[in-house]
């Protein structure tokens, strides 16, 4: 894999900048490289690659290549095993909140962006929708977290404790959910990984969306921006402007009692995982 990768990028005239990323289970590697003085992210799998990452590569692929709107990074090339896309100069959201740098004008810009990006991609499939999302982001939130605090462990005492609670959660989460009328949900289109560390403020403010490999179109939209604003809400000054534009956003997004009382789930969820934490 890194020979094919590296004879690719030399006969391109790319030159590597950093390894950035690599996993020897899923044989992937993310790379920066650089090309007439710009900077540029690699993707990449190899042949052996299991079949299901070389499934999900082939869907972020063909989503980069139908959709090129301004608020993705912008396709440069790719084939079977590589991906290539402008590089964002910028931070990661979750970044830009634990610097406190979030203002009003972006979280605005942000909340735009999610709306058109599920404008843009949604398609419709009668009789697919399923809740999988809801139930994968409710675990994450209570289990899981960002990718930069795994090393944060629970004592085994609260991390029993956190499954029994998580079970209790999913109970009444299931009972919510009979409660919904499918029709007024945003159906046909999912991210799959709406987290914080998955967009980019660019250094002149714009917002980016990265990260395509996990989308689906049988899942609720409404469920992955909920999962986004949970993070949000703890990481967000309470007596702040941006506070007040996020509870807007929330409200809105919040259309009756029963998608209220999942959004507490989340909440509740997002209160006991210290990974998440703003200060680590």
């Amino acid at each position: 894999m890194i020979n094919t990768i590296e004879n690719y990028l030399k006969s391109n005239n790319y030159k590597l900048v950093e390894i950035i990323q690599v996993n020897h289970k899923k044989k992937t590697r993310l790379i920066k490289v650089e090309k007439d003085n710009q900077y540029y992210i690699v993707k990449a799998i190899a042949e052996d690659s299991p079949l299901d990452i070389k499934s999900k590569f082939l869907v972020e692929v063909e989503y980069y290549r139908n959709h090129h709107q301004e608020y993705l990074p912008n396709l440069i090339e790719c084939n079977e095993q590589l991906l290539i896309l402008e590089f964002i100069e910028g931070k990661s959201l979750r970044e830009t909140l634990i610097d406190n740098s979030i203002n009003s004008k972006c979280l605005s810009l942000l909340i735009r962006n999610i709306e058109n990006l599920y404008i843009d991609s949604k398609k419709e499939i009668l009789n697919r929708s399923n809740y999988k999302n809801v139930f994968s982001h409710l675990s994450n939130l209570m289990q899981s977290g960002p990718m930069q605090n795994k090393h944060i462990k629970s004592p085994l005492y609260k991390a029993l404790f956190k499954k029994f609670i998580l079970l209790f959660l999913k109970f009444k989460l299931f009972w919510y959910l009979y409660k919904l009328k499918k029709g007024d949900l945003m159906s046909g289109f999912t991210h799959g990984d709406f987290h914080y560390n998955n967009i980019i403020i660019e250094n002149e403010g714009s917002v980016k969306f990265i990260d395509f490999e996990n989308i689906r179109y049988d899942g609720f939209f409404d469920f992955d921006i909920m999962y986004l604003y949970a993070m949000l809400e703890i990481n967000i000054d309470s007596e702040s402007e941006e506070m007040k534009m996020l509870k807007d956003g929330i409200n809105e997004l919040l259309r009756n009692k029963f998608l209220i009382k999942i959004y507490f789930l989340f909440r509740y969820s997002i209160s006991l995982n210290n990974r998440f934490s703003k200060a680590v």
